[in-house]
């Protein structure tokens, strides 16, 4: 069939099963269709996994706690706040306050999650505690496909729509893997007959002092190419490779950057699969054949290993850029700096407050020391230079030990 048609002849078709496998029977739960049928399991409490465009999700009714704490057991998802979908602004605003520009990015044709605050006044309604457990704003998205607005059509509450996956894993994108690996945390699944090509997770945006800040760039702002500060037209053809956890990468060409989606962590072998097949697709949708590559410093990572050999075996410059660099360049680019402006002064802060003599094994620094956050640096896109600092005490866990154990830093 063609995209634009849906018939009941062409399709797509959509089908509501069990996820243990055993034969279901629709009839008690809708007249309509399966997807309604999905509707009735999600008012009645049930865990159900969908398949949407880029990936399943895993969804509950998010006003049962009873519903949103089992999937935070099932899914090993203890504090991290839910993202939720409403059928519709009107739903969305009796649990969150929404201005103009918010209610402008909920509707866009990107429909990413925005992160709202939470109405305070008594007649807010609420939702289950566990959605989002101490947190005063809440991450709402409307309806960005047509099975997502006929699931909703008669929930008159938001649902949890978070990613289908275990903790740490990608998302399901496949019908029978989504039963296989979804199986001990969905009830059912609601599939359709239309193939994922390409794994995506949804866009987080949040409004900041009036301006929209995107905290994940994904479904409907990847690939499109970003406009870099002039001097950029010269450069080159450039691949940065990204770095371990929250993986991006970058295709540079003619003075743009073409950023991918949000991809994850590494050192999970479907996640690290995943980011090679996409550093593939990228290649070939672009026609991009670098004439250099980018890697991180640190020497563990995967993404800085596959750039090395790359580099190696296709005799390619390579470039090993500094963890903390890459944050003064990227907040340069962002802010429009030339290439040939003069040097800046950047001020990293710490994202939490450490003890004397503990690190955060963010990343690998010039020579052979570690990172460590609240230091400043002297520099330009290139080269750069750390500024004096205080010396470090004697031995202590650095690297990927003090980012998983910091208390033992």
């Amino acid at each position: 069939h063609a995209q634009p048609n849906a018939c009941h002849v062409c399709g797509p078709r959509a089908s509501l099963v069990r996820s243990d496998g055993r034969v279901m029977c629709t009839e008690h739960l809708t007249q309509l269709d399966d997807v309604d049928a999905a509707c009735t399991l999600l008012q009645r409490g049930e865990i159900v996994a969908i398949k949407g465009v880029g990936g399943f999700h895993l969804a509950v009714d998010a006003g049962k706690e009873s519903a949103v704490s089992e999937l935070r057991r099932r899914k090993r998802r203890d504090h991290k706040p839910f993202a939720l979908m409403a059928r519709s602004l009107d739903v969305i605003s009796r649990y969150c306050e929404v201005n103009k520009q918010e209610a402008a990015l909920l509707q866009s044709p990107e429909a990413p999650i925005v992160i709202l605050r939470r109405r305070n006044d008594p007649d807010a309604d609420q939702l289950a505690p566990g959605v989002a457990p101490g947190q005063p704003t809440l991450g709402f998205m409307l309806p960005y496909t047509p099975l997502h607005l006929l699931l909703l059509r008669r929930m008159n509450r938001p649902v949890v729509l978070t990613s289908g996956n275990r903790s740490e894993e990608p998302q399901c994108t496949d019908n029978a893997d989504a039963c296989e690996r979804l199986g001990a945390i969905a009830d059912y699944v609601l599939l359709h007959n239309r193939p994922i090509v390409n794994r995506v997770d949804d866009s987080v945006v949040r409004v900041m002092s009036g301006v929209p800040r995107l905290l994940r760039r994904a479904r409907g702002y990847a690939p499109t190419p970003l406009l870099l500060p002039p001097g950029f037209e010269d450069a080159g053809d450039w691949l940065a490779l990204g770095g371990q956890l929250k993986n991006t990468f970058c295709l540079l060409r003619d003075g743009r950057a073409i950023l991918s989606q949000h991809i994850g962590d590494l050192e999970d072998a479907a996640t690290y699969a995943d980011y090679e097949k996409n550093l593939e697709l990228y290649q070939q949708l672009f026609q991009h054949r670098p004439a250099g590559l980018a890697v991180d410093r640190h020497p563990e990572y995967l993404s800085a290993k596959l750039g090395r050999e790359w580099a190696a075996r296709d005799r390619l410059p390579l470039a090993e850029v500094q963890h903390h660099h890459a944050h003064i360049a990227a907040c340069l680019a962002d802010n429009g700096w030339p290439l040939d402006a003069g040097p800046v002064l950047g001020r990293l802060p710490g994202r939490q407050r450490l003890a004397p003599g503990r690190r955060t094994g963010a990343g690998r620094g010039p020579g052979r020391s570690w990172l460590r956050r609240r230091r400043p640096a002297l520099g330009r896109r290139v080269p750069a230079c750390r500024l004096p600092r205080l010396r470090a005490p004697g031995h202590v866990q650095t690297g990927g030990h003090a980012r998983r154990r910091p208390g033992h830093a």
